[in-house]
């Protein structure tokens, strides 16, 4: 079946799954180290030809075959951050262009990644240039598990389990006729964790509600008391009903606090300690290296990027 991706005046179709593709071979082996190996030799006579033109069977999805020639021959396609993608596309590229060794679009399409799966406490939830939902953030660990590129793991981890039903987690995510899994380790993980963050997790970050019962230099006990008492009871009531660790207590619920000046800023360090913590220990819950090991990873893999991309990220909201 004839792809989108047919140009009349092409010299190579490309067939994958059950679509073709009529593009030019010359610009895929200059764009491609592996597309130029292989077009290096010259077609067995007799092989089959497609409207005069030789064919090259490949491997990958359809889809995900589509995204590729498609990032490469247009460059409108999939435009650097802070331009929108789709998490398909971003899948598709990355892939691909890591298999085929295209580094320039291997390396957008972990630009891309990088604006959605931060790895600061004080960038999340970060400015994510595609939609996040539970089959996007199965389809993309998945991919980052093949790929060794762990770096974005932690963060991803926990986005689908503060999202998902546990459900999704165990059988995997449907969206109509599509089934996408996580692999059977990674289920086990995120089975465990999504239970341990919405209980004891939870629990230690909103313990600042409750003790110390008594802050020293605290000017109103009784009203300061009351005040946590009351609030600890809605924020357990959040947590029991899902809400995940990092926005289990916001900036704005700090106005929901009637108590003194020296609790409040008592309570904010309390609180923030405990942020912070959560955050330190992400990596282990879901079985990674340190957050150091893993900046040293990313780096890696975004080395020759600009050095301000980090600071760009965060503009990108502004």
């Amino acid at each position: 079946m004839k792809d989108e991706l047919w140009f009349t005046d092409g010299t190579l179709v490309i067939k994958a799954g059950d679509s073709l593709f009529r593009v030019y071979g010359g610009l895929l082996a200059k764009a491609s180290p592996v597309f130029e190996s292989m077009l290096e030799f010259p077609q067995p006579e007799g092989d089959e030809l497609v409207e005069g033109c030789p064919v090259v069977e490949l491997q990958d999805t359809a889809e995900e075959t589509r995204c590729f020639l498609k990032a490469l021959l247009d460059y409108r396609f999939f435009l650097p951050p802070p331009q929108r993608t789709h998490w398909r596309t971003l899948c598709g590229v990355l892939r691909l262009s890591k298999k085929y060794d295209v580094e320039e679009l291997s390396m957008r399409a972990l630009e891309h990644l990088a604006t959605a799966f931060v790895m600061e406490l004080d960038e999340y939830p970060g400015n994510p240039t595609f939609d996040i939902d539970c089959m996007g953030l199965t389809a993309l660990i998945t991919l980052g598990r093949q790929l060794s590129i762990h770096w974005f793991l932690p963060t991803a981890y926990y986005q689908l389990c503060s999202i998902a039903q546990v459900a999704d987690i165990v059988s995997g995510v449907q969206q109509g006729t599509e089934c996408l899994e996580l692999p059977m380790s990674d289920k086990v993980i995120c089975a465990r964790e999504y239970v341990n963050m919405r209980l004891s997790a939870g629990s230690q970050i909103s313990d600042f509600l409750w003790e110390p019962a008594k802050i020293p230099g605290c000017r109103q006990p009784s009203r300061c008391g009351e005040s946590r008492t009351c609030l600890r009871r809605q924020v357990e009531s959040w947590r029991l009903k899902g809400t995940f660790p990092l926005t289990l207590w916001e900036c704005t619920d700090w106005i929901r606090l009637a108590v003194c000046d020296t609790c409040l800023a008592a309570l904010k360090l309390t609180h923030a300690d405990a942020l912070r913590d959560f955050w330190r220990g992400l990596p282990e819950r879901f079985e990674l290296e340190s957050w150091g090991a893993l900046n040293k990873q990313r780096s890696a893999d975004l080395e020759g990027l600009d050095n301000t991309f980090a600071t760009k990220i965060r503009l990108m909201g502004d």
